[in-house]
């Protein structure tokens, strides 16, 4: 879990976001991402959790700050970061 956390932080950091919170102990990490065009926010977390023995899980949220009109950028991000993660 410790270097998937890593890995996630470094993504973020290449993506862009701005990280709000970040807890090595929780691993666990807040960002922000604002939209080009109209400057929306968007919340980000990272939760990486223990999976099996030898495993992480990545789970991964983004919602924006303006209910449900984001235009499927919040996908988009989701889709940015996993590809990014190198998963």
């Amino acid at each position: 879990p410790q270097k998937a956390y890593w890995r996630a932080y470094a993504a973020v950091q290449k993506l862009g976001w701005t990280i709000v919170d970040a807890s090595e102990k929780d691993l666990r990490i807040e960002a922000t991402d604002r939209s080009l065009w109209f400057g929306r926010i968007s919340d980000i977390v990272i939760r990486v959790r223990q999976a099996g023995t030898i495993g992480s899980r990545i789970d991964l949220r983004a919602q924006s700050r303006e209910g449900a009109l984001d235009h499927g950028r919040n996908a988009a991000r989701l889709k940015a970061f996993f590809t990014q993660f190198h998963f």
